[in-house]
């Protein structure tokens, strides 16, 4: 890797004293974090899991248990059958990003601990210390704190001897760990730590995970933003080659740095700065832009600066502006500005490990939720990030070609044994026959097919719904900024309602004078205080996140009535038809109606799903929400949230939702439990497979146990993910058609999964 760039600080700072937050600030303690270059997943195509690259920061360095993490493990979830291929639908030929690793090192490796004394922070700077023994160590690969050989060498530990820039001795300690081959668990991480190394000969540079190349960034000047582009890889054994997934992805640089942020926060809220600065800047990825790493940013420490002291591993003291200056030349131009705190995972199991990072040498990345609905800045994104399939085919073929033709990555293939196909991975999918969408009650049913594209709005428009619902009164609350847009499109509402048959009368519409939060709330408060309407519609002119809430907690939590909030920007598409048959449809289900159905041979089904998502500002707490279908026309539910420490087992909450949900169903089905279960998980990363197989399946088949009395039932358990990076093109080189499904040589040998293209937006979800 690339020594870090010595980039000029991009503080634009003028000597301002942040106020300090009043409450006892331990000083920093003595310790650096060891540098540690986390391994692209080895447990498929983009599932890495794990933290980013940790920068030894000379700040304070405490320790605390953390939530329990799975080390990732094969888990087999299926027994051995003969053919896990379904036959229903018609064939497909596709490709996809998958290159096959043709060669395979063929000799054992030997994995050794790498240790320097003195403690070395910089990746840099310890392979560059390797690299002066490398007469020695002959052919190496190094990740930052493992070393790989095909040689044992001749005393464990192994010691070196090399000088530092600063011309100091270093001594470095090889510990010999484990013997590697084709059949140890370490075999996978081994052949990623190639496949980095090739990477980096391509002159790419690691941010967090993943391989960016900053000479071919894209800059939008306009928004003060920067685009990189790169590549996900993963390489495993699949069913029965071993392939390389590569994917195209960005990262989303912005120009503005931390310090900037504080800047802004300071001059709109004054000495009141602290706490709107943290609800912006907690859980934010930064850049530090000296050595290009990235870091989530978990607290701000107002009573800490660039001149706080701290104890350096030799235990002398040093500021923060002293250890910048000497180590990376850079000079800190304000002294005041309060320290970035981030938690990473501690060198001992089960431990975190606490750093400091200064404001003004932090970039911002990704985007924030303003930034999201702004509609210029996505299209300007857009047309970047939303490559056409050839473009992608071509960008992955020009990857595979610089994998065989660079003579230096074929140099470094050629140390082990190693070599790819440059071309993609051809296979044969099925494209599963459309469904059968059923509207009007059962005396006189329209049916139709759901269409090639799976979009059928235009039918749904124009025939009445499964279960309409009348609403004889309902509210709309329209900022008179806004009134135009607002009728108009409650008129689309209206419109797209009688055409599906649904009782809708005219509104009964209030006017605010603008869209603050608490003009809603009063308004909201003022409504309910006299009647209970069946629906209240809040017309917004932006999407603004804090608003949106507020509505919800105000309606949802204090007032039981059903909501519907539509922004400007909607109402003003250019598919504000549509948008307004969606919004009705959406409308009628709150208020418990039913747009549709399909066409279901089975008979007394309960459907189950549950994800969590975790808190991004209070990162101890975690939700979970449980839903459940109660008739056979999917058209009913059970649902249930629930509030849990992050890291704490979820089983028995999920298995407690799991049994009310039975519950419900027997009781809407005049005593009849479930003819068949099947139960849909999301939220699961591979290191907790097993976890959820042990404990999570076997807690929810203890509790049918106990209400079937014994094994008399038939129950699936299904784990959805959405987050992966396999993509697939047909032979014309397009995107899939929505329905393929492909079971077959991208699926793992362990496990009964597939991959199924559910929509045409090209969303790919992997089923196990």
């Amino acid at each position: 890797m690339d020594p870090p760039s010595q980039g000029r600080a991009r503080g634009r700072a003028r000597g301002r004293t942040f106020p300090s937050e009043q409450h006892a600030s331990s000083t920093p303690v003595p310790g650096a974090v060891p540098e540690q270059l986390p391994l692209v997943s080895t447990h498929g195509p983009g599932r890495g899991r794990g933290r980013g690259p940790i920068f030894p920061q000379a700040g304070p360095s405490t320790s605390a248990p953390h939530e329990v993490k799975y080390k990732p493990k094969m888990v087999f979830t299926t027994k051995c059958i003969e053919n896990k291929k379904g036959t229903s639908g018609t064939p497909l030929d596709l490709y996809s990003n998958f290159f096959e690793v043709s060669k395979l090192p063929n000799y054992s490796f030997y994995q050794y601990c790498v240790t320097f004394e003195p403690e070395v922070d910089r990746l840099g700077e310890r392979r560059a210390l390797l690299r002066m023994n490398s007469d020695r160590l002959k052919g190496y690969l190094f990740d930052g704190t493992s070393l790989f050989s095909n040689i044992q060498y001749q005393s464990d530990p192994f010691v070196l001897f090399a000088q530092n820039n600063n011309k100091e001795n270093v001594q470095i300690s090889l510990k010999r760990t484990a013997q590697l081959d084709n059949t140890s668990s370490n075999y996978n991480q081994l052949l990623n730590i190639i496949a980095n190394k090739c990477l980096q000969l391509m002159g790419l540079t690691r941010l967090g995970r993943n391989y960016y190349d900053p000479k071919a960034r894209v800059l939008i000047h306009e928004f003060g933003l920067e685009l990189w582009p790169g590549y996900i890889t993963s390489i495993r054994q699949h069913e029965s080659e071993v392939l390389m997934c590569s994917a195209i992805t960005w990262k989303v640089l912005r120009h503005d740095t931390v310090f900037q942020a504080m800047e802004n926060a300071f001059r709109q809220h004054g000495h009141n700065y602290m706490q709107p600065l943290k609800q912006a800047i907690l859980g934010v990825v930064v850049m530090t832009h000296y050595n290009n790493r990235t870091y989530r940013i978990d607290d701000i420490d107002f009573d800490a600066n660039p001149m706080t002291k701290f104890s350096l591993k030799d235990d002398s003291k040093s500021t923060f502006v002293e250890y910048y200056k000497k180590r990376y030349n850079i000079t800190i131009t304000n002294l005041n500005q309060p320290l970035l705190v981030t938690k990473v995972r501690g060198t001992a199991p089960g431990t975190t490990e606490t750093i400091y990072l200064v404001p003004e040498l932090c970039r911002l990345t990704g985007l924030t939720d303003e930034m999201r609905g702004n509609y210029q800045l996505m299209a300007s994104l857009a047309k970047f990030t939303r490559v056409e399939p050839q473009k992608r085919i071509d960008s992955l073929l020009n990857f595979g070609r610089r994998l065989v033709e660079k003579r230096e990555i074929e140099n470094e293939l050629s140390k082990w044994n190693m070599s790819f196909s440059p071309q993609l991975i051809k296979m044969q999918g099925r494209e599963l026959p459309m469904e059968t969408i059923i509207q009007g009650d059962a005396s006189n049913p329209r049916r139709y097919e759901s269409g090639r594209n799976v979009d059928w709005t235009a039918k749904l428009r124009s025939n009445p719904l499964l279960v309409g619902v009348k609403m004889e009164r309902w509210i709309a609350i329209v900022p008179r900024p806004i009134q135009q847009e607002s009728m108009s499109f409650i008129g689309l509402i209206l419109q797209a309602a009688r055409g599906m048959f649904m009782g809708m009368n005219d509104p009964l519409v209030h006017y605010i004078d603008n869209d603050n939060v608490g003009t809603y709330l009063d308004e909201i408060e003022k409504v309910l205080s006299r009647t209970v309407p069946d629906i209240l519609l809040c017309m917004v002119s932006t999407n603004r996140a804090d608003r949106y809430a507020a509505i919800k907690k105000k309606c949802c939590v204090e007032r039981a009535v059903p909501t519907q909030v539509v922004t400007k920007r909607s109402m003003s598409n250019r598919s504000a038809m549509s948008i307004a048959t969606k919004i009705s449809i959406q409308m009628n289900c709150k208020v418990g109606g039913a747009p549709w159905s399909c066409h279901n041979p089975m008979k007394g089904v309960m459907v189950c799903g549950f994800d969590a998502t975790h808190d991004s500002i209070n990162k101890s707490r975690s939700y979970g929400a449980f839903v459940a279908s109660l008739n056979d026309e999917f058209s009913k539910y059970f649902s249930i949230p629930f509030a849990h420490s992050r890291g704490c087992d979820i089983s028995n909450n999920m298995a407690t939702a799991f049994e009310t949900a039975l519950v419900k169903f027997r009781k809407h089905n005049d005593g009849c439990l479930p003819s068949r279960i099947f139960m849909y998980r999301d939220g699961v990363g591979d290191g907790q497979i097993d976890y959820v197989l042990n404990i999570e399946v076997e807690q929810i088949k203890a509790t049918l146990e106990k209400h079937y009395r014994g094994t008399n039932y038939k129950f699936a358990f299904v784990i959805v993910s959405k987050r992966i990076n396999t993509k697939f093109f047909t032979s014309g080189k397009q995107n899939p058609p929505p329905g393929t499904v492909v079971d077959d040589q991208v699926t793992w040998p362990e496990r009964f999964d597939l991959r199924l293209y559910n929509n045409l937006i090209q969303a790919l979800i992997i089923i196990h």
